[in-house]
Order: structure tokens, then C-alpha cells, then sequence
């Protein structure tokens, strides 16, 4: 017993040894600061986006090794740093794989940003600040490449090129805030409290996240009008997996399991609304959209009307094309209560503006009078 009580205070001294030595070397030998020049460099070969970090960049060491910064700007191509951000954090931090950094090399473990603020606007022929953008990443989404030079050549070291794939462990987004400005609708929406958290995040793969955050809507492009109560508010809970084809500009949703609590007027009574599904795919380019076996179960609520809340659900396929306008729900089933139960396929056409149904519809005979009183 007492050779291997030592054998464990030996291991124990021999792990101590290595954790001082490892922190005395990365903070001699490595000073965070060189990395400035590389990562805003990275940024803006990667996005276009003109990044200032403005905070000192400094080491972490607990629980990870990593790099943080207090303060962080980023403008699109075509503003100027007199304009208000694109982008900004209140800190970031990044942790790093020890082995890669003594060889100059940043091979990211986790990602962690706290007070991410968002500007986006669209104008009133449609088009959205954001475009740029994911162009930009859409042209590198093939093979990502860099301008980071080795840590050991100093901050002012000529470029070279190395191959990136990201895959980045845990991604965490903390009281993030997002203000969009449509002109076009005459609408402003107000994502706040967002928090979101990812793992294994990469452009390949489907990786597993979740989200939470407040939407406000104002049907109002007026500041002052931002000040006092949304014309709607919604909060949501998102638990899915995603997976981005950036260059396709298509994303997928795997596995959707969306909760929401909705105030659709200022005074109105809390809907709730929920929606899970095996599939959701987008493709932004192609504006359409794509729901397979999809589930929206409501509990609606009208205080002067129903002494408790409607209980509903619907089961439903959407293919969906927003530039022509059309959408096909097929094999739809609602089911309700005092015996509703309606089926069968709808065609829309004109969508957005005059909505115009064509299809089928049957219905199980059911209590029409409890209907009826409650309309």
C-alpha cells in the first residue's frame, strides 16, 4: 500500500511539474498579442469583414488554454468605422489545443462570445447587407485557406497559406442581441436574450444545437416606436441538429424540436405554439423551403370566449417556393377537440400578397354545435 501511495504522489508532483512549466512557457515565450495582425487577417480574407479588436488580447488558462479579448468590432466591406458596426462582441474567448500552438499553429477547441450585437437591414428593393457576406463565404466554403503565419515569426511575418478544416468542439453565445430593419415590409424585429450553444461545429457535418431568445416585432421602421410595447412578441426554445452547404446556400434542420410562447397583439392572450419535424431544409438561393412529417401542436387561448385553452394539432409535408409565391401542404391532418378531424392536400398560390387555395378537404363527422359557440 505505501509503494503505491507513492507511485501516486510521484504521478501527482510529475502532473504539477508540467502544468507550472506549461504556463510559465506560454506566458515567457508567447505573447498573445502577435496574434493580432494573423486573426484579423483570417477574418478578413475569410468574410471581408474589416475587424478591429479594440481590447488587449490576454491568455486564459482555466478550465482551457485560451486567448481572450475584451472588446470587438467588425464593418462590411462597403462601410466606413464611422458608421455603426456590422458586428460586435462585449468579450470573446477561444481556447486552443496546447500541442498545435507550440508548433505556431491555432487549432480552435472552443468558442465562447458574450454580448454578440447584429445589425442587419434590408432596403426597399430587397436587398440585405448581409449578402456580401455570404458570398464571401460562400466562395471559401470549399477549401477554406488562411493568411496565419507561424506564432514563432513575429507578428509582421509575410503570409503563407495553410488548409483549415473547422471543426470547433463547443460554440457557446451568450446574451446575444439582434436588431434587423426590413424597409421593404416597414417592419424592425428584435432578437434579444439570445443564448446559443453547439458542438462539433463544422461545415460538413450535421452537429447538434440549441437556442433560446425574445422576438420583437414593430410595425414601425421609427426609432422612437422601438421604445414602447412590440406589436407582437414571441419567446422560443429551437433543440435540433444543423447541417450548412454554404456554398449551395442551404442549411438543414434535422430532428426540429421548436417551443413557442406568442403575444400576437400588445394586450393579447399567450398562444402557444409548437413544431417538431424529422427535416427542414432551406435553400436560400432557390427560395424554397421544405418540411417533411412536420407536427404543429397549438393551445390557443381566448379569455372571453373559451374557458380554457383550444388544444389543436396538425400533421402536414410543405414544399414551399417563395418567388413564385406557391406552397403544397400534403396529407395534412387537424384533429381538435368535441371529435374534429379534417384531411387532404391544399395548393396556394400568391402567397405573400392575395393568398388564392385549391385542393380537397375531408372531415369525420363531428360536434359542429360546440363550434360554433365558440366562433
Amino acid at each position: 500500500m505505501k509503494q503505491l501511495l507513492r507511485i501516486l504522489l510521484a504521478a501527482v508532483g510529475i502532473l504539477a511539474v508540467v502544468a507550472v512549466a506549461t504556463v510559465v512557457y506560454v506566458t515567457t515565450f508567447l505573447d498573445p498579442e502577435d496574434f493580432k495582425p494573423r486573426l484579423t487577417a483570417v477574418v478578413e480574407e475569410q468574410t471581408g469583414l474589416n475587424l478591429a479588436l479594440e481590447g488587449p488580447l490576454t491568455w486564459s488558462f482555466y478550465p482551457r488554454i485560451g486567448m481572450r479579448v475584451e472588446k470587438a468590432r467588425a464593418w462590411l466591406p462597403e462601410q466606413n468605422e464611422d458608421n455603426d458596426p456590422f458586428a460586435a462582441v462585449s468579450s470573446a474567448e477561444v481556447s486552443v489545443a496546447f500541442g498545435p500552438l507550440l508548433r505556431g499553429d491555432i487549432a480552435v477547441d472552443g468558442l465562447t462570445i458574450n454580448g454578440l450585437r447584429l445589425k442587419l437591414e434590408r432596403d426597399e428593393q430587397g436587398e440585405g447587407n448581409w449578402n456580401s457576406l455570404l458570398e464571401r463565404l460562400s466562395e471559401g466554403s470549399g477549401k477554406a485557406e488562411t493568411v496565419l503565419a507561424p506564432a514563432s515569426a513575429g507578428p509582421h511575418a509575410d503570409a503563407g497559406n495553410l488548409a483549415v478544416v473547422l471543426n470547433i468542439a463547443s460554440v457557446e453565445v451568450k446574451e446575444g442581441d439582434i436588431h434587423y430593419r426590413d424597409a421593404q415590409a416597414g417592419q424592425t424585429w428584435h432578437v434579444n436574450k439570445l443564448n446559443v450553444s453547439g458542438s462539433n461545429v463544422n461545415p460538413v457535418s450535421s452537429f447538434p444545437v440549441k437556442a433560446t431568445f425574445t422576438l420583437d416585432r414593430h410595425d414601425s421602421l421609427d426609432a422612437e416606436a422601438l421604445e414602447r410595447t412590440p406589436n407582437a412578441q414571441s419567446d422560443i426554445n429551437l433543440d435540433t441538429r444543423i447541417k450548412l452547404a454554404l456554398a449551395k446556400q442551404q442549411f438543414s434542420l434535422e430532428n426540429v424540436e421548436l417551443t413557442t410562447r406568442n403575444r400576437l397583439v400588445p394586450e393579447g392572450e399567450i398562444q402557444q405554439l409548437n413544431l417538431s419535424a424529422p427535416l427542414l431544409e432551406a435553400w436560400l438561393a432557390e427560395k424554397r423551403l421544405a418540411i417533411e412529417e412536420g407536427v404543429l401542436e397549438a393551445t390557443l387561448l381566448k379569455a372571453e370566449n373559451w374557458d380554457a385553452g383550444l388544444n389543436m394539432a396538425l400533421k402536414f409535408g410543405l414544399t414551399s417556393d417563395w418567388e413564385a409565391q406557391t406552397a403544397t401542404f400534403k396529407k395534412w391532418e387537424l384533429t381538435g377537440p368535441d371529435g374534429l378531424r379534417m384531411r387532404g392536400h391544399l395548393n396556394v398560390e400568391q402567397l405573400l400578397e392575395s393568398p388564392r387555395y385549391q385542393g380537397q378537404v375531408t372531415a369525420s363527422p363531428f360536434n359542429l354545435r360546440a363550434w360554433l359557440e365558440r366562433v
